[in-house]
């Protein structure tokens, strides 16, 4: 599954279009054509603070104080810091930031790449968004940079102890906006090679006035295509 993330913050969702994808929406047999493949391209979520508290002091569970959506939520729902606990809302806070930040920039979200983001935040060495007890999975992270929205609801433990990770997973998916899935076809390839994806990350595109590479095209494993 290829993953197309928006890199520019100028341009709104419901504006740029994939319409070489196939099957197309908008023309597809409904009876006789697999799910469509074209659509729009949106905007990464923003990241909501992730503000949490131990009420009772050391001992006691952490808990998220507020509803939060987006990177920050996710991360510290899901992965846990190489040391045992959870990642402390500053870290979640920063490493959000930076990834989406990569994002923006047209890197490589690889593995490799999003660990660095999270222990140059503050994450003890060794921390892995799918390492040890963690719970969060790449493939999450990318549906998330393609605009599916993460949700993690007040009153959630991530920490047990205040040193112990919470494996339990507290938020959850919303079901829309949905992520399309799309699929390396050859029509992909193509649109990716020559057509509108292709257009969209030139250094030359240009919406509004504005000229900056649109789209980020990513493989399954985080990889620029």
């Amino acid at each position: 599954m290829p993953y197309i993330i928006m890199r520019r913050a100028d341009i709104p969702n419901g504006v740029l279009q994939v319409d070489d994808l196939k099957p197309n929406d908008s023309q597809r047999n409904y009876t006789l054509d697999p799910p469509g493949q074209s659509g729009y391209v949106r905007q990464i979520p923003p990241s909501d603070t992730v503000v949490t508290a131990q009420p009772g002091g050391g001992g006691t569970a952490i808990l998220l104080v507020r509803d939060a959506c987006g990177v920050g939520a996710y991360l510290i729902d899901n992965v846990e810091d190489s040391s045992g606990a959870a990642l402390t809302a500053a870290v979640a806070n920063a490493a959000a930031t930076a990834l989406i930040g990569l994002a923006q920039s047209g890197g490589a979200l690889t593995l490799v790449a999003v660990d660095a983001e999270l222990i140059t935040a503050g994450a003890t060495a060794g921390t892995g968004l799918e390492a040890g007890a963690s719970t969060g999975l790449l493939s999450e992270l990318l549906e998330i940079m393609m605009g599916a929205k993460y949700q993690l609801p007040s009153g959630s433990v991530v920490d047990t102890t205040g040193a112990a990770f919470n494996p339990t997973r507290m938020g959850f998916f919303a079901t829309t906006p949905s992520v399309k899935r799309i699929l390396a076809t050859g029509a992909f390839n193509v649109s990716n090679g020559a057509g509108d994806l292709f257009g969209y990350k030139r250094a030359d595109f240009e919406y509004n006035g504005g000229f900056g590479p649109a789209v980020l095209v990513l493989a399954d494993d985080g990889t620029v295509i």
